[in-house]
């Protein structure tokens, strides 16, 4: 049975007011997504990030816009070469409302080895979700190649992610 796999990492995020407030979550990069970036109420509360009190309109797969209310808050994401990269988010109570199906590249237990494991989709809580301005400074056009799984691996500044079918 073939899967289709929306572009998730782990990522290092943190409070940019303390740093020393870092988690390691799941994160769904969108490139369709226009114009805000999404974390969890959960997330945000975690890490005690600055929120301040907004309403956002959200339309979801052609339903009729809801004025919902939500806060601002800036997160620290942490990239594998040190640096770090800031991103303004919208704080909602979940990103999807059930778990996605996705492939984590690493884990913190071991790396997997992509052209050998066998690659099987699991489901996962996002607690980030990344738009299309982000998803180009994150990943990298150079080293993207499709795995023996059929799925293509995708390098970026954060780490591998893996996408498409399998």
């Amino acid at each position: 049975m073939e899967a289709q796999l929306l572009t998730c990492a782990k990522t290092r995020v943190f409070n940019p007011d303390d740093p020393s407030k870092l988690l390691k979550i799941n994160s769904f990069f969108d490139k369709g997504a226009v114009p805000h970036c999404w974390v969890t109420k959960r997330l945000a509360e975690s890490l005690q990030l600055k929120e301040n009190p907004c309403h956002v309109w959200v339309t979801v797969f052609d339903t009729i816009p809801q004025k919902k209310e939500s806060a601002d808050v800036r997160l620290g994401l942490r990239l594998s070469d040190g640096t770090h990269h800031y991103i303004d988010c919208k704080v909602v109570d979940k990103i999807s409302p059930k778990p996605v199906k996705a492939i984590i590249a690493y884990s913190s237990d071991r790396k997997v080895n992509l052209d050998t494991d066998f690659l099987v989709p699991s489901f996962v809580e996002i607690d980030l979700l990344l738009d299309q301005r982000h998803c180009d400074i994150i990943k990298e056009d150079e080293g993207r190649r499709r795995l023996n799984s059929g799925f293509k691996l995708v390098p970026s500044k954060i780490g591998n992610l893996i996408s498409g079918y399998g």
